[in-house]
């Protein structure tokens, strides 16, 4: 990647392509998180559209091919459907044949090396990948995380990504926090840059708080951002369109 080369990310939670249109729907289709259901394929296909013009995708709440999903594997199924050369999932929790809880990278920059690492926490199911990004000299370390719900689990957890990203220069970390602005400004990662400046994110029929990011280091400049209005999830993707300097 030659410098002041602009590129877009964009981080996004699918709640495993369950549509959400209000709390109403979010409850008596709360079933669609344990069985399959008709309407996946399609959400599948509309969340696709919505990547396809991105170059890094991070992605949260997949599932890896199990009875829920009609043992598709969403990370490949959506890399195929976007045309992403370059994608890698990980299984935070493995229920077998019944459920495989993942999130996932797909790229179009070639994934140099990557590494899957268990977050800590006193309930195990929550993780965080890494991944070494690059193209004519230039490498992005991009982190993709899903944090706790609990102050101090999330607190232990961005210690935990402030120590993997310590030693690169140029990063980005995505994902579904879990935590507000203020929480983050305050935390082991506030010398990062948010990509989008307090807007809400969840959830997405009326949203109210913003809990998905995209942080960036000094090297990155943000020349736009913004979310994407969207049901296709519980929330909203964040997008933003980087320039390294």
């Amino acid at each position: 990647m030659k410098s002041k080369q602009k590129f877009k990310v964009l981080t996004y939670n699918i709640q495993v392509a369950m549509a959400s249109k209000g709390v109403r729907h979010y409850l008596m289709h709360s079933w669609h998180h344990l069985l399959p259901h008709p309407h996946r394929e399609a959400n599948l296909e509309q969340i696709a559209e919505l990547i396809r013009p991105y170059d890094i995708v991070g992605l949260q709440e997949l599932d890896a091919g199990s009875f829920r999903s009609d043992y598709v594997n969403q990370t490949d199924h959506l890399a195929k459907l976007s045309n992403f050369n370059h994608s890698q999932h990980q299984t935070t929790r493995n229920f077998g044949p019944l459920a495989q809880h993942s999130k996932a990278l797909l790229s179009r920059l070639p994934i140099l090396s990557y590494h899957h690492y268990s977050l800590p926490a006193r309930l195990r199911g929550r993780g965080v990948t890494t991944f070494t990004l690059g193209s004519l000299g230039q490498e992005i370390f991009v982190v993709n995380a899903h944090l706790s719900l609990g102050r101090r689990a999330q607190m232990e957890q961005l210690s935990f990504i402030a120590d993997l990203i310590a030693s690169h220069s140029n990063v980005i970390v995505m994902g579904d926090l879990n935590l507000t602005p203020n929480t983050l400004a305050h935390s082991p990662l506030s010398n990062l840059h948010s990509a989008l400046k307090n807007i809400p994110t969840y959830p997405s029929w009326k949203p109210t708080k913003q809990i998905d990011y995209i942080l960036v280091s000094s090297s990155l400049r943000v020349v736009s951002s913004g979310v994407i209005p969207s049901d296709f999830s519980d929330h909203l993707p964040v997008f933003a369109e980087l320039e390294l300097v």
